[in-house]
C-alpha cells in the first residue's frame, strides 16, 4: 500500500489476487512460506488455466488452480458432491462479464 492506495507491480492478474488477500488480512509471504511450491504448469491458453503445487501443513500436497471459470467447473464439480453445476458457474460468469467485470476462476 503507497500513501493509503493498492499499488500493483508486475501481472495485474497476480497483483489483483495479492491485494484480495491483503484485505482478507492474509500474509502472502506467510503462506508462501508454510506451503513451499513444489511444482507449477504454467497457464496455456488452450488449456485455460495454470496450476501449482504445493507442500500441505499435514505432509501432504496442496493443488491450487486459477483460470476460466467453466474449465476449473468441468474439472472441480463433478467430483465435488456439490448441488452447484457447470452450468450455474458458466451463468454467473457470464452475468459477470455481461457487465464489463473481469472473472477469473480459482480452486
Amino acid at each position: 500500500m503507497d500513501a493509503g492506495r493498492w499499488k500493483i507491480v508486475g501481472d495485474p492478474t497476480e497483483g489483483a489476487l495479492v491485494v484480495a488477500a491483503r484485505k482478507a488480512k492474509l500474509d502472502e509471504d506467510a503462506l508462501r512460506e508454510a506451503h513451499a511450491r513444489l511444482d507449477e504448469i504454467p497457464f496455456d491458453s488452450e488449456r485455460q488455466f495454470m496450476v501449482t503445487l504445493h507442500a500441505a501443513l499435514d505432509g501432504g500436497m496442496l493443488v491450487c488452480a486459477k483460470g476460466a471459470p467453466e474449465v476449473l467447473a468441468n474439472l472441480c464439480l463433478p467430483a465435488s458432491g456439490q448441488p452447484l453445476t457447470v452450468e450455474d458457474v458458466h451463468g454467473a460468469a457470464q452475468a459477470l462479464a455481461e457487465r464489463g467485470m473481469r472473472v477469473l476462476g480459482v480452486a
